[in-house]
């Protein structure tokens, strides 16, 4: 994703790789790159880092009494 306007520049990188034991793609890596649109050029970065995904799952019951 990058975008840029007046207000400055963005721009965010995600890296996805197969999982296995979900079956599915799950995100590894995030980079974030902020950069101000100021003559001093200020800018921000930043990485994130993804791991130990697990399955979460949630099982519910319920009854239903008539009232007398």
């Amino acid at each position: 994703l990058r975008n840029a306007d007046n207000s400055g520049l963005v721009e965010i990188t995600v890296r996805y790789r197969p999982n296995d034991t979900l079956g599915l793609w799950t995100p590894v890596q995030m980079q974030e790159n902020y950069v101000s649109p100021s003559g001093r050029r200020e800018a921000i970065s930043t990485e994130a880092t993804y791991s130990g995904f697990r399955r979460f799952q949630v099982d519910t019951a319920e009854t239903v009494v008539q009232p007398k």
